[in-house]
């Protein structure tokens, strides 16, 4: 059996530079992240914080837009980093959480 970091991992943006990962730091989310398994196939996932997530939640509930915030993939952890996305995606990948999600196509 591989090891988990073996099968999925973290594809960045070509363009993702250190001012990029400031940015989605304080920003508290990253609604961009690609995982790549070892098949090739490729998943979008949103990472947020979850004091991100009641933000978010409670602007849309004031604006009357919505009372609730959904988006596909997401994800909710205690920072946004590299370091904890990657901890993340390799614990769903242990999990089975890709086998529910489709590919995005390419």
């Amino acid at each position: 059996m591989r090891p988990v970091k073996d099968n999925v991992k973290l594809v960045l943006p070509e363009d993702f530079d250190d001012a990029w990962l400031a940015d989605i730091t304080a920003r508290e989310y990253f609604p961009e992240a690609i995982v790549s398994d070892v098949s090739g196939n490729r998943y979008r996932l949103f990472f947020i914080t979850s004091l991100r997530l009641s933000q978010e939640l409670k602007i849309t509930i004031e604006k009357g837009i919505q009372n609730w915030f959904s988006e596909p993939g997401l994800v909710v952890v205690d920072e946004i980093d590299l370091n904890t996305i990657r901890r993340a995606i390799n614990g769903l990948w242990e999990e089975g959480y890709f086998n529910s999600l489709l590919p995005i196509k390419q």
